[in-house]
C-alpha cells in the first residue's frame, strides 16, 4: 500500500506544473512516474478531442505525431522503469484505476474550437522542446536513455561558462551538456564543475578541472614540449594508483593540441566495490592543464563496464569536441 499511495501521490503530477523549477536530485521512481503521467495525459487528451473535433481531425493528428516524434521513447523507458521499481502487477492495478479517474475527469470538461486550437499551438511549441524545467529534462532522460548521444545530437544541450566562476583560475571557456544532466558543484578545489547524467540519478559523470603549471611566467610551449608532455608514457602517470591504462591518442581541442587517455579502475568504499572507466581529455592553455574527466561506474558485479562506456563514448566524444577557448580570440 505504501508504494501504490507514493505512486498514487506522483502519477500525472507534472501536468499541472505552473512556473519553471530549478532541476534538482529526486528518486526516479518519482520521476518516472511523473514522465510516464505527462505522456498518458497528451493521449487520453489527443483522445478526447479527436472525438470530440472530428473537422480538426487533420490538425489533431499531425500535432499528434510530431509530438510523439520528440518523445517516443519516454512511455516506454519510463513504464518498463516503474514495473521494475514496483512490481508488474502492482503497477498495472494502480494504472487502471487512476487512468478511468483521469478519463473521468476529462469526459467532464467541455472544450470549444478555440481552446483546443490554442492546445494544438502549446503542444507543438512543447514537441519543439518549449517546456518549462524539470519537466523536459526529464522527459529527456527517459527519451533517450539508451542512446544519450541523441539528445547532444537533437540539440537538447546546455553550455556552461566557466568565466567569473570562483574556482576557474580565471580561465574562459565554453563547454556543452545534455540538458537532462544535472549540474554540481564540487568540493575538490581543482574540479570547477561537475555533471551528472539522468539529473543526477545516472552513473554517468563529467569533471571539468583546471591546474596550474609550474611553467615560467609567460613561456610558450614548444613542440617538443607537446611531444613531451602529450606521450602515452607521461599521461599513464596521471592515472590513480590502482588504476589500469586502456588507451591513448593525441587529439586537438579547438585547435588546441592535446590528448585522450583511458583507463579503468576499482575502488572499494565501505562494503561496495565500484568499478569505474574514465576517459579523460586533456590540453595546455597559457601554462594551465585543462581537463574533462568522463567517467562511467557500476556496483553490479555483473554489470558490463565495457558495455556501458560504449554506450557513452559517442557522448562523450561530442562535449570534448564541444570546447571554446575564448582566451585565445581575444
Amino acid at each position: 500500500m505504501k508504494k501504490i499511495l507514493t505512486m498514487y501521490l506522483f502519477f500525472f503530477s507534472t501536468i499541472n506544473f505552473a512556473q519553471e523549477n530549478e532541476i534538482i536530485k529526486r528518486e526516479k521512481h518519482i520521476r518516472a512516474a511523473e514522465a510516464y503521467g505527462y505522456i498518458v495525459g497528451f493521449e487520453i487528451t489527443f483522445e478526447k478531442i479527436t472525438t470530440d473535433f472530428p473537422e480538426l481531425q487533420r490538425e489533431i493528428l499531425d500535432t499528434k505525431y510530431l509530438f510523439q516524434s520528440t518523445f517516443s521513447n519516454v512511455k516506454t523507458n519510463s513504464k518498463l522503469y516503474l514495473e521494475t521499481f514496483f512490481g508488474k502487477n502492482e503497477f498495472l492495478e494502480f494504472e487502471k484505476k487512476n487512468l478511468e479517474e483521469f478519463k473521468s475527469n476529462l469526459d467532464s470538461k467541455n472544450f470549444d474550437q478555440k481552446e483546443v486550437l490554442n492546445y494544438l499551438a502549446d503542444i507543438k511549441s512543447k514537441a519543439r522542446g518549449k517546456i518549462l524545467s524539470p519537466i523536459l529534462e526529464n522527459l529527456l532522460s527517459f527519451q533517450y536513455f539508451n542512446n544519450p548521444e541523441k539528445e547532444f545530437l537533437s540539440g537538447f544541450i546546455k553550455t556552461f561558462k566557466t568565466k567569473d566562476h570562483i574556482k576557474s583560475k580565471n580561465t574562459d571557456w565554453n563547454i556543452n551538456l545534455p540538458k537532462s544532466w544535472l549540474s554540481l558543484e564540487a568540493d575538490r578545489p581543482n574540479i570547477i564543475q561537475k555533471f551528472i547524467s539522468d539529473m543526477g540519478n545516472g552513473n554517468e559523470s563529467v569533471m571539468l578541472t583546471v591546474k596550474d603549471l609550474d611553467f615560467p611566467k609567460n613561456y610558450k610551449l614548444t613542440k617538443e614540449d607537446y611531444d613531451e608532455i602529450f606521450n602515452e608514457n607521461t599521461l599513464k602517470e596521471m592515472i590513480p594508483e590502482g588504476g589500469k591504462f586502456k588507451s591513448f591518442k593525441n587529439m586537438t581541442f579547438d585547435g588546441i593540441k592535446g590528448a585522450m587517455l583511458e583507463s579503468e579502475q576499482s575502488i572499494q568504499r565501505l562494503d561496495l566495490l565500484i568499478k569505474t572507466k574514465n576517459i579523460q581529455y586533456v590540453f595546455i592553455f597559457k601554462n594551465k592543464l585543462y581537463s574533462i574527466s568522463c567517467t562511467v561506474a557500476t556496483t553490479n558485479e555483473n554489470d558490463n563496464l565495457e558495455k556501458i562506456s560504449q554506450k557513452f563514448k559517442p557522448l562523450f566524444t561530442l562535449i570534448a569536441n564541444s570546447i571554446v577557448i575564448n582566451e585565445q580570440y581575444k
